[in-house]
């Protein structure tokens, strides 16, 4: 996608790919910024998009956010491609959606009343789940993937939290059971 950045995003933006050059000598360091350029290149014009902000905005925003290394804080993983991900307008709209305030831990299959760290009570694996929705599994592809536009330039990420139970999909019915 086009980038449309200001002189200062335009600074900013050669910076980022610099520290990537800087991180490692040689090859490296090129293999390192040109991954930096291509996540740059699709999040800017993407994230901006979605959110109704300039490119200029979202960058300042993720440099504002940013406390570690550019290399590791630009990535995929931290910085999703939003076709799965669901954008609010508010935190207020999001909250209406979910009225219950409940939430299925993928882990257990129990009800939390936080989004991010099991609190369902349900015993796992000998001892009560304390899942949480972040780190290496995460909600294990049965969580819920948000943006809230209204937050984004102060607090700017995409939330993956557990499957609010207001969303949740009816199950299928079991064969032989009433639908």
């Amino acid at each position: 996608m086009q980038l449309n950045l200001n002189e200062k995003s335009r600074a900013t933006f050669e910076m980022i790919l610099q520290k990537g050059r800087d991180s490692w000598p040689g090859d490296e360091g090129e293999r390192r910024a040109d991954r930096l350029e291509a996540v740059l290149r699709r999040v800017l014009p993407e994230y901006a998009n979605a959110l109704d902000l300039s490119q200029d905005a979202v960058l300042a925003a993720l440099e504002g956010r940013r406390d570690y290394s550019a290399i590791n804080f630009y990535q995929d993983a931290r910085l999703p491609s939003l076709r799965d991900v669901h954008v609010h307008e508010t935190m207020a709209e999001f909250k209406a959606l979910i009225p219950s305030g409940t939430f299925r831990c993928p882990a257990c299959e129990g009800v939390s009343t936080d989004p991010y760290e099991c609190n369902s009570g349900v015993e796992r694996d000998g001892s009560v789940c304390n899942w949480k929705a972040f780190g290496l599994f995460g909600t294990l592809g049965k969580g819920y993937r948000t943006l809230v536009k209204e937050t984004f330039l102060d607090h700017p990420t995409v939330h993956e939290i557990f499957m609010p139970i207001d969303l949740e999909e009816d199950e299928p019915s079991k064969e032989g059971e009433p639908a």
